[in-house]
C-alpha cells in the first residue's frame, strides 16, 4: 500500500458520520492493522 492510498482512505474515513458505517476499504485497512504483530 502506498502513502497516497492511505491518505485517500483517511480522507474518506473523515467523511463517515458519527455512528455511521465506515467504507469497506477503511474496514479492510483496520482489519489488516489489527492482524499485524
Amino acid at each position: 500500500m502506498y502513502a497516497e492510498e492511505l491518505g485517500g482512505i483517511a480522507l474518506r474515513a473523515d467523511l463517515v458520520a458519527p455512528g455511521g458505517e465506515a467504507p469497506p476499504d477503511v474496514r479492510a485497512l483496520e482489519a489488516a492493522a489489527a492482524d499485524t504483530p
